[in-house]
């Protein structure tokens, strides 16, 4: 049996330093297909489908990642 939870993330935003290789390992490890779009000025890489039955729905995008220890601690099940 796979455990599939609802509405367990609302919306996540993750800032990436090379958005092609992250749109590879988070569809990778979330089962998720991303699209790589535009918002406004800025190149995203969004999770598909937008869906609050499929747990995850979010951005990446090109950032500075906090320095370590000092950014939020995200957890992937996979």
């Amino acid at each position: 049996m796979v455990f599939k939870p609802s509405h367990c993330v609302a919306w996540i935003e993750i800032p990436v330093t090379d958005l092609a290789a992250s749109i590879r390992f988070y569809a990778e490890v979330t089962g998720q297909e991303l699209v790589q779009s535009k918002m406004g000025e800025y190149d995203v890489g969004i999770f598909q489908p937008l869906d609050p039955e499929a747990g995850i729905a979010g951005n990446l995008y090109v950032g500075k990642p906090a320095p370590a220890g000092t950014g939020a601690t995200i957890h992937l099940m996979c």
